[in-house]
C-alpha cells in the first residue's frame, strides 16, 4: 500500500503540511519540528487511533486526509449519478460500508 497525498491540520506538532510522499522516504529535522507528528497522523489515517496529546495546541479540531494507491472511493459529500441522471450521495455511502468494514 502507498501514499499518494496526504493532508494533516492540527496533529501534535504539525498545524498544516500537505505532501505527496514517493517511494523511499525519510522525514528529518530539529526536536520538536513535527516528526513525529507525521508518523501519529499516518496512524490515525489508517488506523483512527491517535495518542492522547494528538491535537495541535490550540486547535479546537484536526484533520487526516490520505489517498492511498489503488483504493478510489469518492469524497465524503460527493454526489454519483445513475443511468437515469438521478443523482445519490455515494461518499457517504461509501463511509458507511467502509465504516462496517474496519
Amino acid at each position: 500500500m502507498k501514499i499518494e497525498n496526504l493532508r494533516i491540520k492540527n496533529v501534535r506538532g504539525v498545524s498544516s503540511v500537505m505532501m505527496a510522499p514517493s517511494k523511499a522516504n525519510f522525514i528529518a529535522g530539529p526536536s520538536g519540528t513535527g516528526k513525529s507528528s507525521v508518523l501519529d497522523a499516518i496512524r490515525f489515517g489508517l488506523t483512527g487511533k491517535l495518542p492522547k496529546d494528538g491535537l495541535h495546541t490550540g486547535a479546537a479540531e484536526l484533520s487526516v486526509e490520505m489517498r492511498l494507491e489503488g483504493i478510489d472511493a469518492p469524497e465524503y459529500h460527493q454526489l454519483c449519478y445513475r443511468a437515469d441522471k438521478s443523482s445519490y450521495p455515494c461518499g457517504i455511502e461509501a463511509f458507511k460500508y467502509m465504516k462496517k468494514l474496519v
